[in-house]
């Protein structure tokens, strides 16, 4: 009898690890920004082997809210449907090795307003931002130069060091790479303008992994896609590009 209530103690530890990964649609409407940045596990460093991917796609939606509200506008609604198409789009450009607001691999859904079509959900208009972020602490820029951790074996994992410093380069938090990402967007003019146009009103956002092989020289990358949309009083007409 004390081994089986052993064993389900241990299942249920299980079952509660499980749980603590990713993040579900249930969970957005339990967190302000500030809140939702106070989890642990938010603030750990990103495990490539174990990258939670639902859980760096809250981190963009909630750091584009508290980037909205730091400039005076209404956080835009979660939406589940743009979370869905905007994570599709980002594992479609890791699978067919691409960078484009048009998808030449997928003609019937080449376009942004054909993605949106796939939400379901009466928007207009609708704006997409991209982009691509190490998942190192390096700039996008930076020269690295990769290194295994074993070169007497030729195995093991890589490090990477950052040429201008010497220095190895650390793999970032869920955090931070969602505020180096946003603040990438920030810095164009462009993109910027789509965060801070206040009549959008819903926001998805996706993201995947686009890496090798754990142990590459090529640097892991994130590719990140932000969906979003508009629901305007009927009558009300605006052009977006």
């Amino acid at each position: 009898m004390l081994r089986v209530f052993v064993i389900l103690i241990l299942l249920g530890c299980q079952f509660w690890q499980n749980d603590a990964r990713g993040f579900k649609p249930s969970e957005y409407v339990d967190h302000t920004y500030d809140s939702f940045f106070e989890l642990e596990r938010v603030q750990e460093q990103i495990n490539l082997a174990e990258f939670d991917q639902e859980l760096l796609e809250a981190a963009l939606y909630f750091e584009t809210c508290r980037v909205r509200d730091e400039h005076g506008l209404r956080m835009p609604s979660y939406s589940s449907a743009l979370n869905k198409t905007s994570s599709r789009y980002a594992q479609l450009m890791v699978d067919f090795d691409f960078f484009s607001h048009f998808n030449p691999y997928k003609t019937s859904r080449s376009s942004l307003r054909e993605r949106i079509a796939d939400s379901k959900l009466d928007l207009d208009p609708v704006a997409e931002n991209l982009a691509m972020t190490h998942v190192y602490n390096l700039e996008l820029e930076s020269a690295y130069h990769p290194m295994l951790t074993d070169s007497s074996t030729m195995s093991g994992p890589m490090l990477y060091v950052d040429l201008s410093t010497k220095q190895e380069v650390r793999l970032l938090t869920y955090k931070q790479l969602a505020q180096r990402t946003l603040a990438q967007w920030m810095a164009s003019p462009r993109h910027r303008m789509i965060i801070l146009n206040r009549i959008y009103t819903h926001l998805g956002c996706g993201v995947s992994l686009e890496v090798d092989n754990i142990g590459s020289a090529t640097i892991p990358m994130i590719k990140s896609v932000q969906h979003f949309g508009a629901e305007l009083p009927s009558g009300r007409l605006y052009t977006s590009y």
